[in-house]
């Protein structure tokens, strides 16, 4: 099956196809869209998206963004489809394909937990800084890296003034947890734990952090210093499939937060 990870980015593509197939269906001044001229139809469809992507994400997009968008989003449906019969077979494939770097670190500072921005996936999610004991894919890192881990707790503050003001929910409608209120996206995921080292699947924000989003981002290496990299089987399993699996060409979102 198919990993969660890989459910958010059709999620996400087919958004941003529905925002670019509104214009075809909507009508500009009063002048219906099959009458106007071939700019004007160009024109009218990136005005569109451009006001969508202004209410949705609070993002102002340029022409540059829209027309890459647009054609990175195509491409990368193409391309998922033609993938999915071999990436499909296992999570762990399209994980490798999918990922900026794939890495062993260890985590040493916990800086804290914080709640969804408007342009942001909605999840809470928590910082960390992680030091780099082995890089198995992708460009060189520095010594460390700033992670950002999607999931946390939201505070009793931040539900009621953002979701319960949307819906017809209550607090006691969220499952309570150590700090605040759950906000995994997995049922039953926790925090990656200071002191631990982990071999880390992530993909790089804009802002230059890597993150992780669901359990089967990270593999916890237990008794690492004991034990040594040549003792995981798991290290070893992941350099094969980095060596054998091509990178899977993506979009990236325009706001903080990618998906």
């Amino acid at each position: 099956m198919i990993s969660k990870k890989g459910k958010l980015i059709l999620v996400f593509s087919l958004a941003i196809l529905s925002l670019l197939a509104l214009s075809f269906a909507t009508i500009g001044d009063f002048v219906p869209y099959s009458e106007m001229s071939e700019a004007e139809q160009a024109e009218y469809d990136f005005q569109m998206f451009k006001k969508s992507m202004a209410e949705t994400y609070h993002q102002n997009v340029t022409k540059d963004d829209y027309l890459r968008l647009r054609e990175g989003t195509s491409k990368m449906l193409d391309a998922y489809e033609l993938d999915m019969e071999k990436y499909s077979k296992t999570s762990d494939e399209f994980n490798v394909a999918y990922s900026d770097h794939i890495f062993i670190g260890r985590v040493v500072e916990h800086k804290g937990n914080y709640q969804a921005q408007p342009n942001e996936l909605r999840n809470p999610y928590n910082l960390f800084d992680v030091e780099i004991i082995e890089l198995i894919k992708g460009p060189a890192l520095k010594r460390e890296i700033e992670l950002k881990q999607i999931g946390g707790y939201y505070t009793a503050d931040y539900v009621t003034k953002e979701f319960i003001r949307e819906s017809d929910t209550r607090l006691e409608d969220y499952e309570k947890y150590d700090q605040g209120y759950y906000g995994f996206m997995e049922y039953g995921d926790s925090l990656i734990e200071v002191g631990e080292v982990y071999l880390f699947i992530t993909v790089s924000q804009l802002d230059g952090r890597g993150t992780i989003f669901t359990q089967e981002d990270r593999i916890l290496l237990e008794d690492f210093d004991e034990k040594g990299i040549e003792a995981f089987d798991e290290v070893r399993y992941y350099k094969k499939l980095t060596s054998e699996i091509k990178n899977f060409d993506r979009i990236r979102c325009i706001a903080n937060e990618e998906i």
